[in-house]
């Protein structure tokens, strides 16, 4: 916060006093465009994304392209953008129409941001303290928190939003000790930009003004009435663009009860304890945390007479945050509940805490009986702070520089599902789960679903029966398709499971991070195959019946009929009978094959399925036990690939015993673009990706294992049987479970488990799971959201089984309480014999 001792009038005189304060301290310069650059090359793949950020982006684009500030929302047609302020896309779009390329606009203007939040903060420890130590400290605390780094790496409003609060409430300061109009006035405009920046601004106009009020010149009721002038003249244009935007609510907003939680009073509780960044337990960290909030408010009293400069500071500090945690709390209850109070939210009280922690160590310091030791006490402080900061701040760099962040990664810029939506033509809609990710890499209007929970208003949507029924019918009835995310389990978001309950849809293709489905109308798939989308993808597969009356059987080793619902019975004569079916001159990649089959026999047997390669005539083997029936049964067989098996021939030995069967389908699973062979009719697909159990997947058998120190060893956490839940309580970041059996190679095709935390951030409620292969000792891993759902289910590989000799759960990504009232294994049905696993009394519904 920057001061002068003389209240210059001139601008010029304004700018050559701060240029001259600056200059004589030329180190300032060097540390803050040091620091300012490297956090640029740490961004190397752009600044991170988030859903709130393609919505600045695309306002900014579109201010370039004269559309306004506003989204696209249908060919040629526009939406005003009412939900956030426009001043972070109207920088961005001045950076853009400078010619700075979209993906780099963010990085830069988030740069410049942190290199002037560098510089006033060395500049005004520099004025207030005098010390040099001190400057070079506070710039290193700054430049390693990874508190703050998390801000600065993402395309927030946030940067430049605690830049102008910065500026205004210093502005306001130096108005304070020098008085003239010109400070004030540059204090009402620099506010009135951060109003019109974040909604939160309004915080540090309300800090301004009590500021004015309480220590202004004047009577008290001359000192009111320029506070009054001031807060209104500094609110006026936000609340015009205000009115302007919005015709029947505030912002695009609507006021309802919704209290602020428990919850939310954690969730803040864990964001201010990350900022103490040593392994302490929560309880230590919130008491130091305490302890330097009372050192700071003390130290405003013991300054208040000596150093006014000092006094206003730590005024501003205090108001500021209680103001500012006054209005977020408001939020929460009246406006929106689902605001998370995270390092994103909490930044601009943490920037004002590090000028208060600094120079409340600089004044306790200076009281000290050993002038020379008590200066170097703040600063060890701090360096060792920075000490410990370091390690976590140096994963966070190497990860954003390797990886990116949020829809910037390179895990989305080489999705194979965005890469090919950015081909769909423009005549086709597009329709996802997540728009917003689809609109941000393919720069092209797509829309979203109506969601069954109102996340702002925390209560479930009444009406989205009726909106999603509404909704798919006209995405069916016209040239629609749906890209539907499935690597990623947005909280409050549409189920694809909630999409095929409609009806009407098919799944067209699959990919490793999602799928696209297809309506009936032949209009929406023509228009894909003619220009030549999908036609490159070797991670999508087609599920595909095999016509029954085109297989051959050996009629010398048994007896058949066709019945008339397409099964085909088989009585053996024969302890070898077989059937097969041929591809002629075509080698078609099979990636597994399910056969269901209705079963009388006497006696344990095999079924076997061979391929044949039709170029090196190899034989590819597998073979399924199964167990006598006294009665017809149906069983569903999996015979599964990891690689595509290309063959022309395929033979099926279906029982090495005598008795009856009756084959019911047989589906061949090939990668989509076999689509078109002749003997192959198409079928609904397997929806294996989808969560929960279709009706023609491998048959599954479901075993429950046993919870407590039995079957489980808990690691990094304290447990207790709660009745038939398992009570974990954990401090630790990485709390987790293990079930391992050395002399069992368990096949896994999927986990469900009942889990319910408290006092575990909502955005870290996650489950993972990790598989490790017995003869590799590789892992496989997969995890999953659950907010709102308690019962999550985990499936591994696209549906093919897993050989296993542990599976290892971690509950939680954050300290706090779990319960896990039961684990269940789905298994292809096969010979488990293990006594460490008891089957289920009635396998789960996911």
């Amino acid at each position: 916060m920057p001061f002068a001792l003389k209240p210059p009038s001139p601008i010029k005189k304004i700018a050559g006093l701060i240029w001259e304060e600056l200059a004589s301290n030329p180190y300032i310069i060097v540390l803050t465009l040091l620091c300012s650059a490297h956090l640029y090359a740490t961004l190397a793949l752009g600044a991170g994304v988030s859903p709130d950020s393609t919505t600045y982006i695309e306002g900014a684009i579109n201010l370039v392209a004269g559309d306004g500030y506003t989204q696209q929302v249908a060919a040629n047609k526009f939406s005003a953008i009412v939900h956030f302020p426009p001043l972070y896309s109207y920088s961005l779009a001045l950076l853009m129409w400078a010619g700075v390329p979209v993906a780099n606009a963010p990085a830069l203007l988030n740069c410049f941001c942190f290199a002037t939040c560098m510089m006033m903060l060395a500049y005004s420890i520099r004025r207030l303290t005098g010390s040099h130590l001190l400057v070079v400290a506070s710039i290193l605390w700054l430049f390693t928190s990874p508190s703050m780094f998390d801000v600065f790496r993402m395309a927030w409003s946030e940067p430049l939003f605690m830049v102008l609060i910065l500026l205004g409430l210093g502005t306001a300061i130096q108005h304070l000790l020098a008085g003239g109009r010109l400070w004030i006035a540059f204090a009402c405009i620099l506010l009135s930009l951060a109003f019109i920046c974040r909604f939160a601004g309004f915080t540090a106009i309300a800090t301004a003004a009590l500021l004015i009020a309480a220590f202004g010149e004047g009577r008290l009721w001359e000192r009111g009435f320029r506070a009054f002038v001031f807060g209104a003249v500094a609110s006026l244009p936000t609340l015009l663009w205000m009115a302007w935007r919005s015709s029947n609510n505030l912002a695009g907003r609507t006021l309802s009860w919704h209290p602020i939680g428990r919850v939310h009073i954690h969730q803040a509780a864990e964001t201010v304890s990350s900022w103490i960044h040593v392994d302490l337990p929560l309880w230590l960290k919130a008491l130091i945390a305490v302890f330097l909030a009372i050192g700071a408010v003390a130290a405003c009293f013991r300054v208040r007479h000596g150093n006014r400069a000092q006094h206003l500071v730590f005024m501003t500090a205090i108001l500021f945050s209680v103001i500012y945690a006054a209005f977020i709390g408001a939020s929460i209850t009246l406006v929106d509940f689902n605001t998370p109070l995270n390092n994103r939210i909490l930044a601009p009280v943490l920037m004002v805490a590090i000028f208060a922690v600094i120079l409340s160590l600089h004044s306790w310091s200076t009281s000290s009986e050993l002038p020379f030791l008590g200066r170097l006490l703040p600063f060890s402080i701090v360096i060792v702070a920075v000490f410990f900061q370091t390690p976590e701040l140096w994963q966070k760099w190497s990860d954003m520089r390797t990886q990116g962040e949020g829809y910037a990664s390179a895990r989305w810029q080489h999705s194979s599902l965005l890469n090919e939506a950015k081909n769909v033509p423009l005549e086709l809609a597009i329709y996802s789960n997540m728009p917003d990710l689809i609109r941000q890499s393919t720069q092209r209007p797509t829309y979203g679903f109506p969601s069954p929970f109102d996340p702002i208003k925390n209560q479930e949507n009444p009406h989205f029966p009726a909106l999603i029924k509404q909704e798919l019918e006209r995405a069916k009835n016209s040239s629609s398709i749906i890209f539907f995310i499935t690597s990623i389990a947005r909280p409050h978001s549409i189920s694809l499971e909630t999409i095929f309950e409609q009806g009407g849809w098919t799944l067209y293709a699959a990919f490793d991070d999602g799928v696209l489905l297809v309506p009936p109308n032949a209009s929406a798939l023509k228009t894909l195959q003619e220009c030549g989308v999908l036609q490159n993808i070797n991670r999508s597969y087609g599920f595909w019946e095999l016509p029954l009356h085109s297989v051959r059987l050996d009629t010398t080793r048994c007896e058949y009929q066709t019945n008339s619902d397409g099964s085909i019975e088989i009585r053996s004569n024969s302890h070898d009978p077989f059937f097969v079916w041929s591809a002629g001159r075509a080698n078609i990649p099979i990636h597994g094959i399910s056969v269901a089959i209705n079963h009388e026999l006497k006696e344990s047997t095999w079924f076997e399925l061979s391929l044949r390669d039709r170029d090196t005539g190899a034989i590819t083997t597998r073979r399924q036990a199964v167990s006598p029936a006294s009665s017809a049964q149906t069983h569903n067989f999996w015979f599964s690939f990891d690689n595509p098996q290309e063959t022309d021939l395929i033979r099926f030995d279906p029982t090495d015993g005598l008795g009856s069967i009756k084959v019911e389908s047989v589906f061949l699973h090939t990668p989509l673009y076999w689509a078109g062979h002749k003997d192959l009719q198409r079928k609904r697909p397997l929806t294996e990706y989808y969560g929960y159990l279709p009706a023609l997947r491998p048959d599954i058998s479901s075993w429950e294992l046993l919870l407590g120190d039995q079957v489980f060893a808990v690691y990094h956490a304290e447990t207790i049987m709660d009745g038939q839940r398992l009570k974990i309580t954990s401090d630790n970041n990485d709390p987790f479970l293990i079930w391992a059996r050395r002399d069992l190679a368990l096949p896994v095709l999927g986990v469900s488990i009942t889990v319910e935390s408290e006092g575990v951030k909502p955005d870290a409620q996650i489950v993972q799971i990790f598989l490790r292969d017995p003869v590799t000792q590789a892992l496989t891993d997969v995890h999953l959201s659950y907010q709102q759902e308690k019962r999550v289910h985990i499936w591994f590989n696209e549906g093919h089984a897993l050989m296993t000799d542990l599976i290892r759960i971690d509950p939680m990504a954050g300290p706090g309480t779990s319960w896990i009232s039961n684990i269940v294994v789905h298994t292809p049905n096969g010979p488990i014999t293990s006594a460490d696993l008891v089957r289920a009394l009635q396998p789960p519904n996911p």
